[in-house]
């Protein structure tokens, strides 16, 4: 299993979300005047907002152009059924892994998208690697991301 540090080198852009982590939600479709029309949930939309809001502190100047290299790290609070109700250890049937939704792919796209929004990238289509897991935790749900810009060899 990576660890996400090992991901940041020079020129990398990287932080932590403090938000609890949300897979991309599917866009709607409904009818308005008998045009059907699309849209994302409200959900989505705003949690989005949120991140876009957190990763514009860790803004380049300008946004990465280039090929890059991205690594996120999902972590979900752990639910009160993983622990004993004594001495709060876990049980002996807590998953070790993250095995339920969101999927890591809706993850990513959410999270791909949100570093559009906030300037960090041009666009998704410029990742050509990419390093991502998902994890139970004990504490407060995060998100925390690399994006490091490729240097292109002629």
């Amino acid at each position: 299993m990576f660890e996400i540090e090992d991901y940041i080198h020079r020129g990398s852009v990287f932080g932590r979300l403090p938000v609890a982590p949300m897979g991309k939600g599917r866009p709607r479709l409904s009818a308005r005047d008998g045009m059907p029309r699309v849209h994302t949930p409200a959900a989505t939309k705003a949690w989005a907002d949120t991140a876009a809001w957190y990763l514009k502190a860790s803004r380049p100047g300008k946004p990465f152009a280039g090929p890059v290299e991205v690594a996120l790290h999902f972590a979900f609070k752990r639910p009160e059924s993983h622990f004993t109700k004594a001495s709060r250890a876990l049980v002996a049937r807590a998953p070790a892994y993250h095995l339920q939704k969101p999927d890591l792919d809706n993850l990513e796209k959410m999270m791909l998208d949100c570093l559009v929004k906030a300037g960090i990238m041009v666009d998704d289509t410029q990742v050509v690697e990419m390093h991502s897991k998902k994890t139970w935790l004990i504490g407060s749900e995060f998100v925390r991301w690399v994006v490091t810009p490729i240097l292109e060899t002629p």
